[in-house]
């Protein structure tokens, strides 16, 4: 029983070693560190959602400061002048623009400070797993030795005992030594490997197999004696900037309850008695009534999101603060 559990143990541990082997497996490619930092912040899922997040809050600032088209309405009417001609121009009111733009400015702005957030916590933790996984590697490399050694150690226990010169029960201690051995090595092994897949995931590599192996060295990181000035953390900034966005937008739902108005102009033309001679101009104000709605739906969701973006402030200043205590 004792044979056939270090013999399992054994293959585990040799299952293990042909991850930590110098030339590594024939698909596996050595990844240096700033390899898989740039991949991390090129193709990174993590990255890539803050990339597309700053993207859509760009857009929408482009959106908001558009000015709306005119539209154009042809009509012909059996009274003189029978042809009609109107042209409706919305108007952008300073009340309405107004917030509407700044609340775009202030949601583009939010979007890029969580994108320099993101940005930087992708690089700290891609860096951070690429360190353990070697740490990994090396912890790997010491137990595989030690577990040969102890297995080393059990032959020869079992040879002085055949030839006289050691008892069985120091064969028993070794059996059970060069057992633990084994154990720590396969556990070390097991640890290594996920160590790699976790790099693999940052680094946006979809496999179930190990593709990479690390390249560089474990050494010591280098440390910046010039600390840079203490500002407002970007999360918390991004919050910041997301509750004003919040609030303009509410702001602007309130204003937005009588709509936009417009200005008409247009032409008649075509008297066939011919009273009216040439192009007869028309000019007006067109003004949205607010009769089968007042903007309730979009005012209650505007002061939802503003709701939620002060929870979420009040969130990112709690865990901000838990972060520093506990560092």
């Amino acid at each position: 029983m004792m044979r056939s559990f270090l013999l399992s143990f054994r293959t585990l541990t040799l299952t293990g070693a042909a991850f930590l082997a110098p030339h590594g497996a024939v698909a596996q490619r050595r990844v240096t560190r700033a390899e898989a930092l740039a991949a991390a912040l090129a193709a990174g899922p993590r990255f890539s959602v803050a990339r597309a997040d700053t993207t859509v809050a760009t857009a929408g600032l482009r959106s908001a400061r558009m000015l709306q088209n005119p539209s154009l309405g042809l009509a012909y009417t059996k009274d003189v002048p029978q042809y009609h001609a109107l042209l409706d121009i919305p108007l952008d009111v300073p009340w309405l623009r107004s917030p509407r733009v700044k609340s775009a400015e202030a949601g583009e702005l939010a979007a890029r400070y969580r994108f320099a957030f993101e940005r930087a916590a992708v690089t700290l933790e891609a860096d951070t797993l690429y360190t353990r996984a070697l740490a990994a590697q090396a912890h790997a490399r010491l137990s595989r030795r030690n577990a040969q050694d102890a297995d080393s150690l059990l032959r020869m226990a079992a040879k002085r005992r055949d030839a006289g010169d050691a008892s069985d029960l120091e064969v028993e201690l070794a059996s059970v030594n060069a057992g633990q051995q084994a154990n720590v090595a396969a556990n070390d092994s097991l640890a290594y490997i996920s160590a790699l897949l976790d790099v693999q995931t940052v680094m946006g590599l979809a496999s179930g197999e190990l593709d990479i192996l690390p390249g560089d060295s474990l050494e010591a990181p280098t440390i910046d004696e010039e600390a840079g000035p203490v500002g407002t953390r970007l999360q918390i900034a991004a919050a910041e900037q997301s509750l004003i966005s919040a609030q303009l937008t509410t702001r602007f739902q309130r204003r937005s309850v009588w709509g936009t108005p417009s200005l008409v102009v247009g032409l008649d033309a075509h008297d066939p008695t011919g009273d009216e001679k040439g192009l007869l101009p028309q000019f007006g104000i067109g003004i949205p009534l607010p009769l089968f709605n007042r903007n309730e739906g979009p005012g209650l969701q505007a002061a939802a999101e503003e709701q939620r973006a002060h929870a979420e402030l009040t969130m990112a200043r709690v865990e901000d603060a838990a972060r520093t205590a506990r560092t």
